[in-house]
Order: structure tokens, then C-alpha cells, then sequence
């Protein structure tokens, strides 16, 4: 929805500078005659009116060379914005393009290597969860009769296998279940219901190697549905395959 809305945003841009521009360009006169309908003349009572004041400053050259230049602005910002969200869409791919990991495989991911320790329904469980506050670790009990019929709990740990510090932002970190029906491509189309692990972000030392606990409820008729079970973390990501 969000990107359906930024591109409709880019499109409104192009589209409403574009028509300034050309009429700024070839219909000047009966264009100047509605200063109101300018780039960027809506003005609040405690603002200057720039147009106004550029007009009795330079006169009325000035006004439609700068009525040009912001339209051609806007434009531009419009294009770029258009194509930045179609291009971040082409980028996250297809889930097919994730490869498929069962449990006891180890892939890589986020820039280290998760491995996956058990993939599993339950019922409810107890986790341990850094508390900033403390500085520790605490017990977190998960119960499936608080939140469905029953929990997919994924047990993985994440292991910098890289020459720096690995910094993961939780925020990018995702979990979801992608329902068969909407097709194949990943971008927009995460329902996280949760994730344990640290509750700030993570930072890991060369070798070191952290837990990280992924679940999410599902209703028994969701049970009964086709999901591709989906591990994210910005461009990178895998499939998981339940047993």
C-alpha cells in the first residue's frame, strides 16, 4: 500500500510539474494570471510571498524563470522518486531466488551465517531475552492460547563469519508468511507476528555468534493454507521448509 502510495505521489509530481512548466513555457499570459496555481505559491499567513516579492524586485522575467525552475524541480523529484520505488521493487525479487533451507542447514544471511536449529510447532515456550534496561538476559514465556491455535518456532543462530563487526538492525529483521495466492514476489508482503532475541540492535565481533528466535501464531485454518515461510533481512533472506 505504502509504495502504491509513494508512486502515485512521483506520478502526481511529474504530472503537475510537467503542466506548469509547459504552460509557464508557452502560455504565459494567461498562466501569470493565476499566480495561485504556481509551484510551491500556497502560502501560510506568516510566510512571505517569494513570488510577490521576486516580482516587485526583478519584475516579471524573474517570476517565470522561476516558476520554470520549480516546475522543472518538481518534476525531476517526481521521476526520481517513481523510479527509486519501482527499482527497490525489482530488487527484493522473487521468493524462488531465496534459497530453501531445512532445519540443520546453515545459509547465509545478513552478512553472517544462520543456522537453523529446529523448526517446529508448539504449544508455548521460554525464551531468553536481552533486557537493555538490566543489561541481561531474561526469561520470556510465549504462550500459543495467547496469541492462536497454535506457534511456528524457528531456533537459528546468527554467527559473524566476516573480517568486521556485524551491526543488525532489528527494525530490517523480518519474519513472515507469504500466502501462496498472492504470488511470488517479496517486497510489501511481510505479516511478522514476532521474533526473539536481542530487543536492541545487534553487534557482533568477528566469530561471535548470537540466538535468535523467530515465531509466529497461526490459526487452525491458517494451518490448512500454503505459506512460503520467509526470513528477511534487507536484500538477503531464505525460505524456510517446515517438516
Amino acid at each position: 500500500m505504502l509504495t502504491i502510495f509513494l508512486v502515485a505521489v512521483g506520478i502526481f509530481n511529474v504530472v503537475w510539474g510537467a503542466r506548469s512548466f509547459f504552460r509557464a513555457a508557452f502560455r504565459w499570459e494567461e498562466y501569470s494570471q493565476h499566480p495561485e496555481q504556481f509551484p510551491l505559491a500556497k502560502r501560510h499567513i506568516w510566510q512571505i510571498d517569494s513570488y510577490g516579492l521576486l516580482y516587485e524586485t526583478y519584475g516579471e522575467k524573474a517570476v517565470r524563470k522561476s516558476v520554470l525552475f520549480w516546475s522543472a524541480v518538481i518534476v525531476v523529484i517526481g521521476i526520481l522518486l517513481t523510479v527509486a520505488i519501482l527499482k527497490d521493487n525489482a530488487d527484493w525479487g522473487r521468493i524462488e531466488d531465496y534459497p530453501q533451507a531445512w532445519q540443520g542447514d546453515a545459509i547465509s544471511f545478513a552478512g553472517g551465517t544462520l543456522t537453523i536449529e529446529d523448526v517446529g510447532v508448539s504449544e508455548g515456550f521460554t525464551a531468553k531475552r536481552f533486557n537493555v534496561d538490566k543489561n541481561r538476559y531474561e526469561e520470556v514465556e510465549v504462550k500459543a492460547d495467547m496469541y492462536g491455535e497454535g506457534l511456528l518456532l524457528i531456533k537459528t543462530t546468527l554467527t559473524n563469519n566476516s573480517k568486521d563487526t556485524l551491526r543488525i538492525v532489528h527494525e530490517d529483521l523480518k519474519f513472515y508468511a507469504k500466502p501462496a495466492e498472492e504470488g511470488h514476489n517479496i517486497n510489501g508482503r511481510s505479516s511478522v507476528d514476532g521474533y526473539l532475541y536481542h530487543s536492541d540492535d545487534i553487534e557482533l565481533a568477528v566469530g561471535e555468534s548470537v540466538p535468535v528466535w523467530f515465531w509466529m501464531s497461526l490459526t487452525e485454518e491458517e494451518w490448512g493454507q500454503f505459506f512460503s515461510y520467509v526470513l528477511q533481512y534487507g536484500k538477503t533472506g531464505c525460505v524456510l521448509l517446515p517438516e
